[in-house]
């Protein structure tokens, strides 16, 4: 499998360019072209039951488009619905702990389930839920705005706003901080903030530079002004 990536960071397309019997697995609706040689199949991916749980408690699609090469060389190109960048990574053993939403697509070697993200995760207002990703292979991340990667190596310790966040490596200990502290969060604008540290292993944060969250508050009181309310 080979991902090529064009259309810059505001409106990212990839073309994944597959061998015979090869075949990679999206979210629907997210094929834009595609050439000659591929086959297409619709699955509830790892069965009725996880398909479930992605829908109702991490509000993911319940299908999911499986795309197989019948041909060497044959190709699919996709794209996310909202403008954005979309990046590439490898699953791993240790796996990839991925916000909803995020997940464009994936090798077929790679396992995605719905796992409890905890209180924190809500508190961060990311909801109860996350998707846990392992195995072999792509895994494409879909991000509002461009995408960076930070390593963090053991005993370093990194503060993210939650809006920002994208997935990580699960052995990183995650806490919960008011941002300056009460006083100051009052009058900045900041709130709770993710602190990540690297305790026994390296780790890896993958960040959005914009924030859902901030655009809604923004639409919002656009949109009362508008309805008059």
């Amino acid at each position: 499998m080979e991902i090529k990536k064009t259309g810059g960071e505001a409106y990212a397309l990839v073309y994944v360019i597959l061998n015979h019997g090869e075949s990679i697995i999206a979210e629907n609706g997210a094929m834009v072209a595609m050439s000659a040689g591929i086959e297409i199949t619709v699955a509830a991916e790892g069965g009725i039951g996880k398909s479930i749980g992605r829908k109702i408690f991490a509000d993911e699609g319940f299908f999911f488009t499986r795309f197989t090469a019948h041909a060497g060389g044959a190709w699919v190109a996709l794209a996310p619905k909202f403008p954005g960048d979309i990046f590439t990574t490898l699953a791993t053993s240790e796996g990839l702990t991925i916000q909803t939403g995020s997940m464009l697509g994936h090798g077929e070697d790679v396992e995605t389930k719905v796992i409890y993200a905890g209180v924190k995760s809500a508190l961060m207002k990311e909801g109860l839920t996350a998707i846990q990703a392992n195995g072999e292979g792509y895994i494409l991340l879909s991000t509002y705005g461009a995408v960076e990667e930070i390593n963090l190596v053991q005993g370093q310790e990194l503060n993210i706003d939650s809006g920002h966040l994208v997935a990580w490596t699960p052995s990183l200990k995650l806490d919960l901080i008011l941002a300056g502290g009460l006083i100051n969060q009052a009058f900045s604008g900041e709130g709770i903030v993710a602190k990540f540290t690297a305790v026994e292993n390296d780790g890896k944060i993958i960040i959005q530079t914009r924030s859902e969250q901030q655009l809604f508050q923004w639409l919002t009181p656009m949109r009362n002004e508008n309805s008059g309310g």
